[in-house]
């Protein structure tokens, strides 16, 4: 389950309220589930991370899909900029204020 949410009058809440303004997870079983699901991506990224240094290797890039998205087309990794400054690509939300979390292409200092 997530982990617990700080009072809504708590400074962090107050900071932060803008982040989730349309599915507050305070308010919305949507919001809940939206942080249900980056605390489960977070753990296996983490797992991923583990895995790497296990293995005295590193990863350049991240393909993040959610599970019903269907793709239908092959990814060229190289039209991303080599840098290693943070990086997340998203799919254009158009006139949607948020993140398109359907797909995420992000480098491993984004990750971190």
């Amino acid at each position: 389950d997530i982990d617990p949410l700080p009072e809504k009058d708590a400074p962090q809440f107050k900071s932060r309220r803008s982040r989730f303004s349309e599915y507050s997870p305070y308010f919305t079983t949507v919001g809940k589930n939206v942080l249900r699901r980056y605390k489960t991506l977070n753990g296996l990224r983490q797992s991923v991370e583990a895995e790497a240094k296990t293995m005295g290797k590193n990863y350049t890039w991240v393909l993040e899909i959610r599970e019903d998205l269907l793709w239908i087309a092959p990814l060229n990794l190289t039209a991303f900029a080599a840098s290693r400054a943070p990086q997340l690509y998203a799919v254009d939300c158009l006139l949607y204020g948020g993140l398109n979390d359907k797909a995420l292409v992000y480098n491993q200092e984004a990750a971190s």
